[in-house]
């Protein structure tokens, strides 16, 4: 078991006016619990505000919890010293939402694979040579190691974000609506890219997403999440096919249907071909 998240609570306090800190209390995460296992791809879904990224940043200890405990590879992070809180976010890598905002427009997309390296104590010579990896395991040219991210396209900048995490050669990798901003065909390009790199590294993925189609083809389980709260988890199968959740079964109502010969439920399709067959007819 990587990660082990058993019964954490995030609050945080609101006020009105100009009150900072007020009395009402807003739970971000309200006993939450669930697992990753090795090798495993573990999929959060649900609206926004549904608590989704902070629970990824509690499990990097960039928020502190209220109630809980998260444990990685058996080590509570939450109370592990600063040294040791770097050596667990060291076995980390994130892929940020919307690339062309994380990554910095002036300068090239090498210093930006580079940096988190070199921060990191790791030799120029050794950095590069592992920037040149990445570029190759990402299937990406070497030459667009010296492009501005404004020259790629949106799979292009995807690919580059994905590769700046693996340079860190990380044990589980986070990724936060890691299609959301691309074209369909580009979606399944780098959905197969990170299934082939999860066999070949043998890494564990936490995909976070609203998207149920991303869901579907790549996670093996499942964490549906409403208003900070665990309303259901299984593998994918199941939650497809036979979700128990209202929520998860509104989720899955809301999710285009991209194959109906393989749903189960085709009433949509038909109620939508009534539907705009009626809105045709002549008006009398």
């Amino acid at each position: 078991m990587v990660i082990n998240i058993d019964k954490v609570t995030k609050s945080y306090r609101v006020g009105s006016g100009f009150f900072l800190h007020g009395k009402k209390k807003i739970f971000a995460l309200d006993d939450v619990s669930f697992t990753l296992r090795e090798e495993e791809i573990l999929g959060i879904v649900g609206e926004s505000g549904s608590g989704k990224t902070t629970i990824a940043r509690c499990i990097l200890a960039l928020t502190k919890i209220d109630e809980g405990r998260i444990e990685i590879q058996g080590r509570d992070i939450q109370s592990a010293s600063r040294k040791e809180k770097k050596d667990l976010r060291s076995r980390f890598a994130i892929v940020f939402q919307d690339p062309p905002s994380n990554l910095n427009p002036r300068h090239r997309v090498k210093n930006s694979i580079l940096r988190p390296l070199l921060l990191r104590g790791v030799s120029p010579q050794e950095a590069k040579e592992r920037a040149l990896e990445a570029m190759e395991k990402v299937k990406l040219d070497a030459r667009y190691l010296q492009s501005f991210p404004h020259e790629l396209s949106g799979g292009q900048q995807q690919r580059i974000a994905i590769a700046r995490a693996l340079v860190l050669r990380p044990d589980v990798m986070i990724l936060d609506e890691p299609t959301s901003a691309l074209d369909i065909s580009v979606q399944a390009q780098i959905l197969n890219l990170l299934l082939d790199l999860q066999k070949e590294m043998k890494m564990s993925y936490i995909i976070i997403t609203h998207d149920l189609n991303v869901i579907r083809y790549v996670c093996d389980r499942v964490v549906v999440m409403y208003m900070g709260r665990v309303v259901e988890m299984a593998d994918r199968n199941t939650i497809d096919q036979h979700a128990k959740h209202p929520y998860t079964k509104l989720l899955l109502a809301s999710s285009p249907v991209l194959d109906p010969k393989d749903r189960e439920d085709k009433r949509a399709v038909r109620w939508e071909r009534r539907r705009m067959s009626t809105s045709k007819r002549p008006v009398t």
